[in-house]
């Protein structure tokens, strides 16, 4: 069974621009729905810690400096299942590395792989995929 739409969409990438384009891209769906932005893994899963209301989606950035996507899909795994369960992890990179998409693909967390920049196409395939929404 799918949700109406998500709680909210965590965007997590250490470029502000890069999270002011795809919440721009987000906002412009016409979907009503918070986005949070971060640009530090650690910020995010301080939010995840102690947030009771949890994200449908994470927009997950690899390449980052300190902790990268990798390392917050380590700390991902420990949330309580529940958690884990509603929301969906979508990598979102430049990366064309062959050994990413592989990694990504052995996650159970992660729902999909999707190249920079976000387009409308792609968010509204991710949303029909978890949710019940119509444009």
């Amino acid at each position: 069974m799918t949700a109406e739409k998500p709680e909210y969409i965590m965007l997590i990438d250490d470029n502000e621009a890069t999270n002011y384009f795809h919440n721009l891209v987000i906002t412009e769906s016409g979907i009503d729905v918070k986005v949070l932005c971060f640009t530090y893994v650690e910020q995010a899963l301080e939010k995840l810690n102690q947030e009771s209301a949890k994200p449908g989606i994470i927009f997950l950035d690899i390449n980052m400096p300190g902790m990268n996507g990798w390392d917050f899909m380590k700390e991902f795994e420990k949330l309580p299942a529940a958690q884990k369960k509603e929301t969906s992890v979508v990598i979102l990179t430049t990366s064309e590395n062959p050994n990413d998409l592989a990694k990504g693909r052995k996650n159970p967390y992660i729902r999909g792989f999707l190249l920079k920049p976000l387009t409308p196409v792609a968010l509204t395939n991710v949303l029909n995929s978890k949710f019940n929404i119509e444009k």
